[in-house]
């Protein structure tokens, strides 16, 4: 699978080159933020199941609208090899619209029984500690526990339910990869310390995953902190969109807010006048040298901003305290 952000036009062709006979199956993430960049990427990794999990607005400054966003992504289907499959966010405004390709028809998952061939009932959250579900397929059923805090990871976790039923695995087989799932750095990690419970995803962010990531806080049992920085590639819509992520932890009750970066002064002006406390911090180095006089024993930490805010640093000044 893709390593760290080896999504761009260097890294996919990196990965396929590390890929030998031992080999059943690569999974390649492709990144995009310009027009164009999807073909050189596809046709590199010429897929034979494209999946593509939302439309989301993580790369309006160059694609301009969602829909940009969506033409860029479908690009890849262009490249998709004869007899491949489509695998989809059924849940999803735009995704949701699409129709066959190249005689495809796509395979819709989510939470909508009725328009999703691969879906989600009976999910019950447990905090921090995952979420139970019962996940639905064209060929059965089973109940599992996604170990990742978080809808958006039954979102994923039905995405990979797709693949496998795509690639021929059994229901047991895809339960107990999603059951054992492993975490990874940046990526909806909880990290328990002793003192705190660390929530890092700070992999990347934009205003959806910044949402998602604030549900999952919301999920915690104690003082829930909020550490966001700024997101990146939003165009002429950044303040905006930094303001509604301040609006929406303060409408979750986060208790404090703590927001690093220039951008990020948004963020903190989304969320004045509410009950939830806010600081503000330049930089990352600032806020990780007065974390020990900020977080308090008990304290539920979010960690998010966009790669370039080099938020690993806090993740690492948490873990030492």
């Amino acid at each position: 699978k893709t390593q760290g952000n080896f999504n761009n036009e260097c890294g996919v062709p990196l990965t396929v080159f590390e890929m030998n006979e031992s080999h059943e199956v690569s999974v390649l993430e492709m990144g995009i933020n310009h027009f164009g960049e999807m073909r050189k990427l596809s046709t590199v990794a010429t897929p034979h199941i494209c999946v593509i999990t939302n439309i989301g607005v993580a790369h309006l400054e160059f694609l301009k609208t969602q829909e940009g966003i969506m033409q860029e992504k479908t690009e890849m289907f262009k490249d998709m090899r004869e007899g491949g499959a489509i695998v989809v966010n059924g849940d999803d405004p735009l995704l949701s619209t699409l129709g066959p390709v190249k005689g495809v028809e796509p395979t819709f998952y989510g939470l909508n029984a009725e328009k999703c061939q691969v879906y989600a009932t009976d999910v019950e959250p447990t905090g921090l500690k995952g979420t139970k579900c019962t996940i639905n397929l064209p060929v059965g059923s089973f109940t599992c526990t996604v170990p990742s805090p978080g809808m958006h990871m039954v979102s994923n976790a039905l995405a990979g339910a797709a693949v496998g039923w795509k690639l021929g695995l059994t229901l047991e087989e895809i339960k107990n990869g999603i059951e054992h799932l492993p975490f990874m750095p940046g990526r909806n990690n909880i990290i328990k310390t002793g003192k705190i419970i660390i929530l890092d995803d700070c992999y990347n962010a934009n205003t959806v995953s910044m949402k998602a990531a604030l549900n999952v806080l919301d999920m915690g049992i104690g003082r829930k902190v909020a550490v966001l920085g700024d997101m990146g590639e939003l165009g002429d819509s950044a303040a905006e969109l930094h303001r509604a992520v301040g609006e929406y932890a303060a409408e979750k009750g986060i208790d404090l807010l703590c927001a690093v970066g220039e951008l990020s002064k948004a963020i903190i002006a989304g969320a004045e006048g509410s009950a939830t406390k806010t600081m503000w911090f330049a930089t990352t180095e600032d806020f990780a040298e007065q974390a020990k006089d900020i977080i308090l024993p008990g304290d539920n930490v979010l960690v998010k901003a966009s790669h370039s805010m080099e938020f690993p640093k806090i993740v690492t000044a948490l873990q030492e305290l």
